[in-house]
């Protein structure tokens, strides 16, 4: 559970921020937390290089969901049952690839096995295991 809770941590820090951002602009008034929410808002996307940072970080922490999705749908768990976590996401130029911590008892055989399995469960055209 709280794999599945740590996956969703950012946006979850973006709703508590938000919520407190609604709560102090009450006490500005009652037009206090539109315009707390909008100030945030335009200060986001006016700062380009925040944008993008934002946008990235959004980005791999999805496929960061999807890959670890689709590992448990097509049971590439380990004697133990603890599935490979996904260590480091790195931007390539047609998507990305990601660096698998294997847990014990689980090796590259395991998921290679599960490539066409892994390949519909990500819906992509093709999933490459190469050891490091």
């Amino acid at each position: 559970m709280a794999s599945a809770i740590w996956g969703w941590h950012l946006e979850a820090l973006f709703g508590t921020a938000i919520f407190a951002l609604i709560k102090i602009g009450f006490l500005l008034g009652p037009g206090g937390p539109s315009l707390l929410i909008g100030l945030l808002a335009i200060s986001v996307w006016q700062i380009r290089r925040i944008r993008q940072q934002l946008a990235t970080q959004l980005l791999r922490a999805r496929a960061r969901r999807l890959v670890a999705k689709a590992l448990r749908e097509c049971l590439v768990v380990g004697f133990d049952g603890k599935a490979p976590r996904i260590t480091k996401v790195f931007d390539t130029s047609i998507g990305y690839s990601f660096r698998l911590l294997m847990p014990p008892g689980l090796h590259q055989e395991a998921i290679e096995d599960r490539l066409p399995e892994l390949e519909a469960a990500l819906a992509i055209h093709e999933a490459r295991v190469l050891p490091v």
